[in-house]
């Protein structure tokens, strides 16, 4: 993970950058699965967010929509998403989704808005 926040003003610019892969077990059991995940989230405005998201995962063979297995094969993903925060309490978010299903013709996409409000411990403040 690495992050960078403008030290000129509390809503400049940011990004946000990640990174993650995923090992199998030492024992390698059926559908035990291997891959990565990265994102990158920038601040495009004041409260604006723009982030985009691409991962890949490799659980074993067979077919995904295998009733016994359901998630088996190899998936990628690719995501984009813009979210408004109002404050550090709340934010909207709307995102566009894309499933890959390398092995067959699974496909898929989706679309979310979801609207987070946090109650209670929240993120720390700028100081």
């Amino acid at each position: 993970t690495y992050k960078w926040v403008s030290s000129s003003s509390s809503h400049g610019p940011a990004l946000t950058l990640m990174g993650e892969y995923l090992v199998p077990t030492f024992d390698e059991d059926a559908g035990d699965p291997a891959g990565w995940y990265a994102l990158a989230q920038t601040r495009v405005h004041h409260n604006w967010w723009l982030g985009l998201t691409t991962g890949a995962v490799d659980c074993g063979d067979g077919h995904p929509s295998d009733p016994e297995a359901p998630f088996n094969g190899e998936w990628k993903e690719y995501k984009a998403n813009l979210t408004r925060v109002f404050s550090e309490f709340s934010a909207l978010r709307l995102e566009a989704a894309y499933y890959d299903d390398a092995v067959g013709d699974a496909d898929n996409w989706q679309f979310s808005l979801q609207w987070n409000f946090t109650i209670g411990s929240h993120p720390a403040h700028l100081y």
